[in-house]
């Protein structure tokens, strides 16, 4: 990275870094947002030591964050321990998202029944923020209600070992990802939701599994559209 390049970390980190939220999930944010908005490239090499300087943060946080990534296959890891950017194509999200709309399905299949009213209105309250966000732009603060909708339908399912297994795979940063692809659909992309919690309302476990996996795999078709562009 260049001079120009060191210094929008360092003016990112300032915005970013604020609040309670784990260091290490911050700089993986950060960087997975850089890397979706092209700030860095594919084959760009990413240095524990520069990243941790620019963004005034230590370097054992920059080290989990770039394991985490690599893991998640943003990164890929090459000879003495370099991270470097991978070539992100839509191969990946074909090999991601069908695997989130199983488990999100079966997680909604189980939660269909278990839902309570307070557990609903939480779903609507993210809904209408989402909806908010999007229509200002704020790409940020969608995902993020957009990823707590998800996880709190997870949540109610109430089987540890599907919870665990979905939390592993850390889809947050994927929505990311696909939110910042699909920027200009981040309205659309809120209000998809809305059928998605009618159909919670019922409580109808079919219905539910089926609302959420068409749901994903939608997300999915918009991103093979828009590649093709």
């Amino acid at each position: 990275m260049g001079a120009n390049q060191d210094s929008k970390d360092s003016l990112d980190g300032q915005k970013i870094y604020k609040g309670r939220k784990v260091m290490k999930e911050y700089i993986k944010e950060y960087l997975v947002a850089m890397i979706m908005r092209g700030d860095y490239k594919a084959g760009d090499r990413l240095v524990e030591t520069r990243l941790a300087q620019n963004l005034g943060v230590s370097q054992e946080a920059v080290r989990e964050a770039l394991r985490d990534l690599e893991w998640l296959g943003f990164l890929q890891t090459e000879a003495y321990g370099e991270a470097r950017v991978r070539d992100l194509t839509l191969v990946d999200y074909q090999e991601i998202f069908p695997v989130r709309a199983v488990l999100e399905g079966l997680g909604a299949r189980l939660a269909a029944p278990r839902l309570t009213d307070t557990d609903l209105e939480v779903l609507d309250s993210l809904v209408e923020e989402m909806i908010r966000f999007s229509q200002a732009g704020d790409q940020r603060s969608m995902g993020e209600r957009n990823y707590t909708f998800h996880l709190r339908i997870m949540e109610a399912s109430g089987n540890q070992t599907l919870i665990r297994t979905w939390s592993m795979f850390q889809f947050s940063y994927w929505i990311t990802a696909a939110s910042i692809k699909l920027q200009s659909k981040l309205e659309q992309m809120a209000r998809r939701h809305i059928s998605i919690l009618e159909i919670l309302k019922t409580r109808d476990p079919e219905a539910a599994e089926r609302a959420i996996s068409e749901h994903v795999l939608g997300l999915l078709e918009e991103l093979s559209n828009n590649s093709e562009k």
